[in-house]
């Protein structure tokens, strides 16, 4: 059983670097990014917005993101550190 929540939690940090990067790549260090642009470039194939919901809030606990009604945006120095974290990470 440990493996495969260690698996799931390899995941998520997978998840997490993949959306903070797009954020970063779409300028959101600088402005908010709209909602839909990001949901629609990191949304995989038969996966829904609400299947990310949780990664969202944790990056916003974490202090990573920023969320608004209208988008979210990364929160620097935080959000560049969780990121510059997950791209050493091996996996």
């Amino acid at each position: 059983m440990a493996s495969k929540n260690s698996g799931l939690k390899a995941r998520e940090a997978l998840v997490e670097t993949r959306l903070l990067l797009a954020l970063w790549d779409m300028g959101g260090t600088k402005q908010e990014v709209k909602k839909g642009e990001l949901t629609k470039r990191i949304v995989t194939k038969g996966k829904k917005v609400a299947d990310y919901q949780e990664i969202f809030e944790e990056l916003e606990k974490k202090g990573a993101i920023a969320i608004s009604k209208k988008g979210y945006s990364l929160v620097s120095p935080e959000g560049l550190e969780v990121l510059s974290e997950g791209l050493k990470n091996s996996d």
